[in-house]
């Protein structure tokens, strides 16, 4: 890691995984959505969500993309009547038995998914995401311009992006460029100073924000449950 003074990256790293934390958010590093490592990714886990989803036995974690574009296209079981194995293929654009056996069948085998009649579906319990939230950080000592278009790419997943910078740089930042593309700037010295809000928007792309929020059950639901045992 290059060092430049006595500020460096993984410290940069350290005190906004402190900062976040201290806010009541569960944190990771270097997590990959496909549009680049983000280097801090903080989730503010729905409790209520995640007790649902214990009760309703929905433990295994969706890794996969396409399980929640097929979700999204299946009604609720509930209230609303189910939909032939042919529309979705044609929905999908892939082969009915492709989705049958890939998709369909796990969606079922782990809870989310029924078939109520031959070649008829609809999901069971809708999908509930474990979390309300989710916000990336981008962390440079010094490039704040290449720092903000990597944040920028998070906003495809996360509901508030920042840029996190040493504060001897914070004087070199065009805060009016990060404002007008919705990216926050934290800077870091003695303390993680908050120099501009992101605001909290929509993901450009729900799916991957759901699949960002499944990467958490799946490896991070000790942690869950402590906070579970915190609410209650």
């Amino acid at each position: 890691m290059k060092k430049h003074g006595r500020t460096s990256e993984s410290r940069l790293i350290n005190y906004i995984i402190n900062y976040f934390e201290n806010l009541g958010f569960l944190t990771t590093t270097e997590l990959n959505l496909g549009y680049g490592r983000a280097d801090i990714v903080a989730f503010r886990v729905n409790p209520s969500n995640c007790q649902a989803r214990f009760e309703n036995k929905q433990l295994r974690s969706i890794d996969r993309l396409d399980y929640y574009t097929l979700l999204r296209l299946l009604p609720e079981f509930e209230n609303e009547d189910p939909i032939s194995l042919d529309f979705l293929a044609d929905q999908l654009k892939f082969s009915a038995s492709h989705i049958r056996s890939e998709l369909l069948s796990f969606l079922i085998r782990f809870g989310y998914a029924i078939e109520v009649e031959p070649r008829q579906y609809a999901k069971i319990n809708g999908f509930i995401p474990v979390v309300d939230e989710i916000v990336a950080v981008e962390a440079k000592v010094k490039d704040w311009k290449k720092g903000a278009i990597q944040a920028k790419r998070y906003q495809v997943f996360a509901n508030r992006v920042f840029l996190a910078l040493s504060v001897n740089y914070f004087h070199r930042v065009n805060c009016e460029i990060l404002k007008k593309h919705n990216i926050g700037l934290l800077t870091i010295g003695d303390k993680i100073m908050k120099r501009l809000t992101a605001p909290k928007l929509l993901p450009k792309d729900c799916d991957r924000f759901n699949f960002a929020t499944e990467w958490l059950w799946r490896y991070r639901r000790q942690d869950i449950k402590r906070v579970l045992s915190n609410v209650s």
